[in-house]
């Protein structure tokens, strides 16, 4: 376990040994995306999972997929599930919530991060890396439980890092803030479900930060929000 690490995030040495694997969501996401997003694995897509657990979706995805599919976790327990037996799976230990993801610009065709973001100690960070190695136009999906609903250590309940950051308003704000169109939103049990399009190939949009940080003119700004607001807006139904 790195030092730099613990330094970093206290809760990844706990993390690192954690038991587990987390069950997560399985394959569960494939099928719920052709039928919520109308979008679907070809033979040719690399797929990322950010915390793969047991592994069921990388191993569902390679059997679909010759392009290259990839998790990343940082659990160490679900390193002895010997995933990578199969040629095309590349799995790595790492923490999300600081370590770049090692890929570069425009690779991924989908990434998935189910039940998992909701355990991250920068969850900003992870998602601007998911968005960078995305190609511009495809397909982020994810889920994660409700804090509005089962938010709470006792049973049945669910710890979250940020809990305010992930109700539904919120976060919605947030993915639109990184420009990722939102196409389906469903409550699966106690959690929601989230599928995203990134769209960050329009050349007039301008970065979180360099809008918070820039020197912007109010007038400015808002005629450039007007001209991708179409973009913003979502299409799935809630």
């Amino acid at each position: 376990m790195p030092e730099e690490m613990q330094r970093i995030n206290p809760t990844s040495l706990d993390a690192y040994n954690y038991e587990g694997p987390g069950i997560g969501a399985g394959a569960e996401p494939i099928v719920w995306m052709g039928l919520n997003m109308g979008v679907s694995l070809e033979n040719s897509h690399n797929v990322l999972e950010i915390g793969f657990g047991e592994g069921k979706l990388l191993q569902k995805a390679s059997t679909i997929t010759a392009g290259k599919v990839v998790g990343l976790e940082i659990a160490k327990a679900c390193f002895a599930l010997h995933l990578e037996e199969k040629p095309n799976i590349e799995i790595r230990g790492m923490d999300v919530s600081h370590d770049v993801i090692p890929y570069p610009d425009d690779f991924f065709d989908f990434a998935f991060c189910t039940e998992t973001i909701e355990h991250l100690a920068n969850p900003y960070f992870c998602i601007a890396e998911i968005k960078r190695v995305l190609r511009p136009d495809r397909y982020f999906i994810l889920s994660f439980p409700m804090p509005e609903d089962n938010f709470g250590t006792g049973g049945g309940q669910h710890w979250h890092v940020y809990p305010g950051f992930l109700t539904k308003g919120s976060f919605e704000l947030f993915m639109r803030s990184m420009y990722f169109r939102k196409l389906a939103y469903k409550q699966n049990g106690s959690s929601a479900w989230y599928g995203y399009q990134n769209i960050k190939n329009d050349p007039r949009m301008v970065d979180l930060f360099h809008v918070i940080s820039g020197n912007y003119e109010q007038e400015t700004l808002w005629e450039w929000v007007d001209k991708v607001e179409d973009k913003l807006i979502c299409t799935g139904k809630d």
